[in-house]
């Protein structure tokens, strides 16, 4: 159960697809039930991408499927609107085109169209656009819809992805026996305290409390904590609860395209600690390698980019990208100037799995420190000591082919998918023997 699609437009998403698509591999039967205030989202539909339709049946209260998309059955004033200009988009396109035998007889009806339009959208906040509102708590349809699913598929295994999902567990009908299983993905209380300290906006997510993450927390047998730091705080935040380690399993990947040189990479998502990280890397670390390498280029890649503001044209905001393999191929150096947040970065693990030399914090280094001693990253965290980092880098090829030797062999020995999610994979196993016994 989750309130987003397990896609790779950020970390969380990468995360869940990774972990799911491994346990369908390996002979696991999914049901993936989507949760998300869909009627406030001004869409009438989303498509689910072809790869997580081979992995898993997708269920949504209120909608209807037609192939590879979903409908909402609920046509609120939201949907109105949206229906609304679509339908008068197609027949403003087909009057233009009857426009070509009558000269400018529906030029009121273009103006009229796009006059309408801005006045409508001009106010919308950029998260409007979003069809998953990050923090999304089930309501009392959800947990009807989720009953009713439990009762028809009965699972061995009940997962809820994010703390704030946990409620789901409450209506498992009686009699049902399964796993409940919650992924927090990282610990939401420390974020808080991490961002109140840097002076962050926490608005990307439900402003969880300890006492309210482990009230929800209690919900769960069995937690799986994005790495080994989490899951010692979570084992004292909730006792009762079984708790594994969990971190992002990766595999080594062959890049088939050169370098670019002077290029730098970020990957980010839309989240408070991107923007804050980046800001800063622009702001302090940025005019200080263009001091010593002008040529160099910054490419930021991820929705981060809808919040950034930079005029320099030696940095290039490409959003989301279809081929990031082909970015992290082209990067000489990957910077993880990160400042506050919580739990495992995977930008940094994607970055070593390629094979291309990190420049991070501390915080980019959260459950990461044995990377250091693979010498596989470079620890920076300061902004000269960042921008000196990144400059003795771009200038010296044979040091980054050499970190970039122990970042294969990092990824290689540490995060395989078989070592990473093997355990879980024989706990879940296990469970399902003692319940058919």
């Amino acid at each position: 159960m989750s309130f987003y699609l397990p896609i790779a437009y950020h970390g969380a998403g990468c995360y869940l697809f990774r972990f799911v698509r491994y346990l369908k591999e390996n002979g696991f039967e999914i049901e993936f039930v989507l949760l998300s205030d869909f009627n406030s989202s001004r869409a009438l539909s989303f498509s689910v991408p072809p790869e997580l339709r081979k992995i898993f049946k997708i269920s949504v209260p209120d909608c209807f499927q037609i192939k590879g998309r979903f409908f909402s059955c609920c046509f609120s004033k939201a949907c109105f609107k949206k229906s609304f200009f679509w339908f008068y988009g197609k027949l403003f396109t087909l009057l233009k085109r009857a426009s070509r035998f009558g000269g400018n007889l529906f030029l009121p009806l273009k103006r009229g169209y796009h006059f309408i339009r801005r006045s409508s959208f001009r106010s919308r906040h950029p998260s409007n656009r979003k069809h998953l509102r990050w923090g999304y708590v089930p309501n009392r349809n959800d947990l009807a819809f989720v009953s009713k699913r439990i009762r028809k598929f009965l699972p061995d295994v009940l997962i809820a992805d994010q703390v704030f999902m946990a409620n789901i567990f409450d209506v498992v009908p009686s009699g049902q026996t399964c796993l409940k299983v919650l992924l927090p993905h990282d610990i939401r209380s420390q974020r808080l305290k991490s961002y109140t300290e840097h002076h962050v906006d926490f608005d990307e997510a439900a402003e969880y409390s300890q006492e309210d993450e482990i009230k929800q927390m209690n919900k769960a047998q069995l937690i799986l904590a994005i790495h080994n730091e989490d899951a010692v705080t979570l084992k004292t935040m909730v006792p009762k609860a079984e708790v594994f380690s969990l971190p992002y399993a990766v595999e080594p990947v062959l890049c088939t395209h050169s370098q670019i040189r002077g290029r730098l990479l970020f990957v980010g998502s839309l989240v408070g600690h991107n923007i804050h990280g980046l800001e800063w890397f622009l702001r302090e670390v940025w005019p200080k390698i263009l001091e010593k390498v002008p040529h160099c280029v910054l490419h930021v890649c991820g929705n981060v980019c809808d919040a950034m503001e930079c005029h320099d044209k030696r940095v290039c905001f490409c959003g989301i990208t279809d081929d990031l393999g082909s970015e992290y191929a082209a990067a000489e150096v990957v910077v993880v100037p990160l400042l506050c947040g919580s739990g495992l970065k995977i930008k940094v693990l994607e970055a070593l799995s390629y094979g291309r030399v990190c420049v991070s914090t501390q915080v980019g280094l959260q459950s990461l420190d044995d990377a250091l001693g693979y010498d596989a990253v470079l620890l920076a965290n300061h902004a000269q000591e960042f921008a000196d980092t990144t400059v003795k880098l771009l200038m010296n090829p044979g040091l980054r082919d050499r970190i970039q030797d122990n970042a294969i062999r990092y990824i290689g020995e540490k995060y395989g998918p078989e070592k990473i999610y093997g355990p879980i994979k024989k706990r879940f196993l296990e469970w399902g023997d003692k319940k058919s016994l």
